[in-house]
């Protein structure tokens, strides 16, 4: 599988009406003995997730995951799906965040310290620049 594939666990809350989206294009089936089986979809049944490859049968039940084309990545209805799970998710980190040890003080004036470093680096890189060049220009005064 390549990195751009998009997969469909089996039990997840992605809508069934992505996979009848997917009838006609090619698909990858894994099922839970470890087989892959590759073709085109020619149906899928809604309550079970029976699927129907071009000559195979597979039962629901035996779908570990199912990835679908690359061209379902811009489906609409795909990207609608993951703000819901990407907003469930964030609302599930906000209930388990602990709280940070360090008060608000302490991390601006890591942030502070950090920009001095940074700003001190610069004005250092910036001096050495300089006395590169007017010793350049020196060296080609004692030539001439």
């Amino acid at each position: 599988m390549d990195k751009k594939s998009v997969v469909i666990k089996y039990r997840s809350k992605l809508p069934v009406k992505i996979l009848t989206e997917c009838v006609n294009y090619p698909v990858t089936i894994a099922t839970l003995n470890n087989k892959f089986n590759r073709g085109t979809l020619k149906n899928i049944e809604t309550k079970t997730l029976n699927a129907k490859l071009d000559d195979k049968a597979i039962k629901g039940n035996d779908i570990k995951y199912i990835v679908l084309p690359d061209i379902m990545r811009f489906n609409p209805l795909f990207n609608e799906v993951l703000e819901y799970n990407n907003n469930k998710l964030k609302s599930k980190h906000k209930k388990t965040k602990k709280p940070s040890k360090k008060p608000d003080n302490a991390k601006k004036s890591n942030q502070e310290r950090e920009i001095k470093n940074l700003v001190s680096e610069i004005n250092k890189r910036e001096n050495r620049k300089r006395q590169l060049e007017t010793e350049s220009k020196g060296s080609k005064k004692q030539k001439v």
